[in-house]
């Protein structure tokens, strides 16, 4: 879903007894008061990513050029530090994936399940969000810490144990180029929101959207 389609308090309120979804919310429902604060926070966070990506400034390189600086000077800047952002998050990646057993590296690279952040150690979970550290604009990353940060009042709210709990966030990694043009797809995908990556040789190209 589009980030600037509205979403309501109560589009985000589970039935007691309805879908699948609602059936692993956790031992118990939220208070409506814990989950009307947790949508007005969430819109906030949906509207900043969304002023974000419209100019262009969800990842760490953007294309705002400093005042007087002359066109050429500022392309090749920008250009070798896309490249320098998109090797270290390569970095990043492949040092992820190579702390994976067998099992958790597929479901890592499992486009429909992903790998909950629950299932990493304290280091894997370091690596992984520091790899959206990277990739993500400073504004961009404070927003996805402030809806990571409502959801685990919302799951604490909620007694516990649901899928608003970050450790329930998953995360993804999948080759998603050509021979001639790698690149991998990096995504972390929570119960609502998601923030994805297409990392390149010359870049990073970043994307947040609602899941759900």
């Amino acid at each position: 879903m589009p980030l600037n389609e509205s979403m309501s308090d109560d589009d985000r309120l589970p039935t007691a007894g309805g879908s699948d979804a609602a059936a692993r919310l956790g031992p118990e429902l939220p208070p409506r008061h814990e989950s009307r604060r947790h949508g007005r926070v969430l819109r906030q966070v949906i509207g900043a990513l969304a002023a974000l990506a419209v100019i262009g400034s969800l990842a760490a390189i953007g294309p705002a050029a400093p005042a007087g600086a002359t066109a050429l000077g500022v392309a090749a800047r920008t250009a070798v530090a896309a490249a320098a952002l998109a090797t270290r998050a390569s970095a990043r990646t492949a040092e992820l994936e190579q702390r994976m057993d067998a099992d958790r590296l597929a479901r890592l690279r499992d486009a429909d399940r992903g790998l909950p952040l629950g299932e990493l150690d304290e280091e894997e979970r370091a690596l992984a969000l520091g790899l959206f550290r990277e990739v993500l604009s400073q504004d961009a990353w404070t927003q996805l810490e402030t809806a990571m940060a409502a959801d685990e009042e919302l799951d604490l709210a909620a007694g516990g144990g649901t899928a608003w709990a970050t450790s329930a966030y998953t995360i993804t990694i999948l080759d998603a180029g050509t021979a001639e043009d790698p690149a991998r797809f990096v995504q972390l995908r929570g119960l609502e929101l998601g923030v994805s990556a297409i990392i390149r040789a010359d870049g990073v190209a970043v994307e947040a959207e609602l899941v759900g």
